[in-house]
């Protein structure tokens, strides 16, 4: 009796021991309340990292040295992306959550006492992706043939002949079960069936090999079965791809189409892909699947059913380590998410709908495929500065792909943020074109990104394109220009944009009308004039701005339009020929502008007098007047004069003596009366 005594008391003295410790370090200062005590709080368990599918109990610990009454919350703080976890409850001291992705779950505890002092304590658990199924069966039952009415497997199968399943009959298989699968054996779900395999995180259900090879047997495949009850959870597919496909195929088309819910489940040792999932195939979910160490990819797919894939599963370990996108048509809106592999474009995709691209996004393309987006469809693409969109040739070879076609897409969605393209061009113009015309524009945004290795230019912008912005670009690395466009879209370029590094250090432009009031703004490389540049509008020039002009070429400033360019002392304007040779452009001109916004400011106009006139005409008569005002100019190097005045000419007084001519064949100034 004694020595029972004597237990007793050293539990009592330990417990106390221990409150009076608990009591020590709690009871912070509540800042707000003089005299108060903010509840000492404490999560039992500690951070931990469990598999996807299993439940996690909490105990929370609360005590309040003023002895307050205290209300409890859980909550979470964050959860994976796409998680629907539940707290089972969260105003007690206990709680109950199940993990339904892969990732971190914050979880925080919070105690408050009468005045609304709170304290708090987070607990981190970590799930990680299911192990795949392995086979326990000693003993097995023979199955083979037709399934024409609702049956279930439950145990262990050995599958002698193939197995379909017809007539709207559901083949259910249980839990834990296994089946064994003889050479070149399939099990087929047909149009009329189901099936639905339905495991557990700790009695999973495996389909598997008699021979640990790949291919042994065909796999699992679905033929137009196009049935809510298809699901694979908690399912293990090994060894097969005998089909000529994967592990899981949905045998579907546009007008036969296939479904099925895939989650917690794992495709592995197939001689092909993990999984096929042919165009008209409907993937309701795709979750925390692993599909690894395949022959050939994770999976192959067609546009329109990308979007069931997310960053819950993991498709690394394969012999190719993509995601293989067939050449097909995307034809509904949607979101492709950021996947731990790239997506390999096996053919060329086009898209009709509006389609958006998860920050990360990585696609490669085989040679010669291109990426369009259509009128019907839009692009946006938004990475960010530490997670960025990626296309890329699958050989880094300048030209390997074609490059991003915007093709008459007039779209205020389109956009590109933080997004590289590269190793394109392979269209003949661009890594990035707007294929456009004046009655069929297209538009876009583009911004912190990249466009480089291009067997042609950077980016190639019809006339009829709309550049909303073009910020902070670097165009470089490319076979030819950073750039090709029009007068009226070069407005959409600023020195925020870097363009050098290129074979031409040029922004191209092509031969073109302006036909919008404009300011084109100073780059970072000089703008090469390839044809015949006419200004219909007003338009304005930055200080500094650089014009380089082709054999023959001419810049003329008509009577709808005019011309303000004004430089600075050190930042002055320039205008001259791309060969160093007296009159290998036409020059500048102004014809039949009677307008008082006509200005040359610390202008340099060189090599011009090819149009048999001057570095600088006036093109007047006395009943169609031309104005400008000219000063601190230069004009020099010209193959006639350096200025030519027709009558009808309106200038400042001293123009001559203003302005430096310099150099010129014919002499300074001709002045026509």
């Amino acid at each position: 009796m004694r020595n029972s005594i004597k237990y007793i008391s050293l539990n009592v003295v330990a417990s106390a021991m221990l409150v009076s410790v608990i009591l020590a370090g709690c009871g912070e200062a509540d800042p707000e309340n003089a005299g108060n005590h903010k509840p000492d709080v404490n999560i039992v368990q500690h951070n931990r990292t469990i598999k996807v599918g299993e439940v996690f109990n909490l105990d929370g610990v609360a005590i309040d040295v003023d002895g307050d009454a205290l209300t409890y919350k859980w909550k979470f703080v964050s959860k994976p992306l796409g998680s629907s976890a539940t707290l089972t409850t969260d105003t007690t001291k206990k709680a109950t959550f199940q993990t339904d992705k892969v990732g971190k779950y914050v979880i925080q505890f919070v105690a408050k006492d009468i005045v609304d002092a709170i304290g708090k304590d987070t607990i981190t658990i970590t799930a990680k992706s299911n192990v795949a199924a392995s086979n326990g069966c000693t003993q097995y039952t023979e199955i083979s043939g037709v399934i024409t009415t609702d049956t279930t497997y439950n145990g262990c199968y050995k599958v002698i002949g193939d197995i379909s399943v017809n007539n709207n009959a559901l083949l259910t298989i249980e839990q834990g079960s296994t089946l064994v699968f003889q050479e070149s054996t399939t099990l087929r779900v047909n149009r009329e069936g189901a099936l639905k395999a339905v495991g557990t995180i700790n009695k999973p259900i495996l389909f598997t090999g008699e021979q640990e090879t790949a291919g042994f047997w065909e796999g699992l495949r679905f033929s137009y079965s196009n049935n809510v009850k298809n699901q694979l959870e908690y399912v293990t597919v090994e060894y097969g791809g005998g089909n000529g496909y994967a592990n899981l195929l949905l045998d579907a088309s546009s007008g036969n189409p296939c479904r099925i819910k895939v989650s917690n489940s794992t495709l592995q040792h197939s001689s092909k892909d993990g999984f096929w999932f042919d165009e008209g195939s409907i993937v309701s979910s795709f979750n925390n699947v692993i599909s690894t160490k395949n022959s050939q990819s994770a999976g192959t797919l067609y546009a329109s059913t990308l979007d069931g894939l997310d960053a819950s599963s993991k498709f690394t370990g394969n012999s190719k380590d993509y995601i293989t996108l067939k050449r097909s048509i995307l034809s509904k809106d949607t979101t492709w998410k950021k996947l731990d592999v790239p997506v390999l474009a096996a053919g060329d995709i086009s898209i009709n709908k509006s389609l958006e691209m998860e920050a990360g996004s990585r696609f490669v393309f085989n040679a010669g495929t291109t990426f369009t987006v259509h009128s019907a469809g839009s692009l946006t693409a938004k990475g960010t500065k530490g997670n960025p969109i990626l296309f890329t040739g699958e050989q880094k070879t300048a030209g390997f792909w074609q490059g991003l076609r915007f093709s008459y897409s007039n779209n205020v969605k389109n956009q590109l943020e933080y997004v590289t393209v590269e190793y394109g061009g392979g269209n003949g113009y661009a890594n990035l074109l707007l294929d456009a015309s004046s009655g069929n524009p297209c538009r876009i945004k583009v911004s912190n990104s990249t466009l480089q290795h291009s067997s042609k230019d950077g980016f190639w912008f019809d006339e009829g394109s709309i550049v909303s912005s073009f910020n902070n670009v670097i165009s470089t690395k490319n076979s030819q220009s950073a750039g090709t466009l029009y007068a009226s879209t070069l407005d959409g370029l600023d020195a925020s944009s870097k363009f050098t590094g290129n074979s031409k250090d040029y922004i191209t432009l092509k031969r073109s009308i302006l036909s919008k009031d404009t300011t084109w703004k100073k780059l970072d490389v000089p703008v090469l004039a390839a044809g015949d540049i006419s200004i219909n509008k007003s338009l304005e020039m930055e200080a500094g701005s650089r014009f380089v002009f082709n054999a023959g070429t001419t810049f003329t400033v008509h009577s709808a339009g005019s011309l303000t360019a004004k430089g600075t002392k050190g930042n002055p304007i320039l205008f001259t020929g791309e060969q160093k040779t007296a009159g290998f452009w036409q020059g500048l001109r102004f014809s039949y502008s009677n307008n008082l916004k006509n200005q040359l400011e610390y202008v340099t106009v060189e090599y011009g007098g090819g149009n048999g006139y001057a570095n600088l005409l006036l093109d007047a008569s006395p009943g169609n007047l031309c104005r400008i005002k000219v000063n601190s100019s230069i004009f020099q190097h010209g193959s006639k004069y350096g200025i030519w005045l027709d009558n009808g000419s309106i200038t400042n007084n001293d123009i001559i003596t203003s302005n430096s001519l310099i150099d010129n064949a014919s002499g300074t100034i001709k002045i026509k009366n």
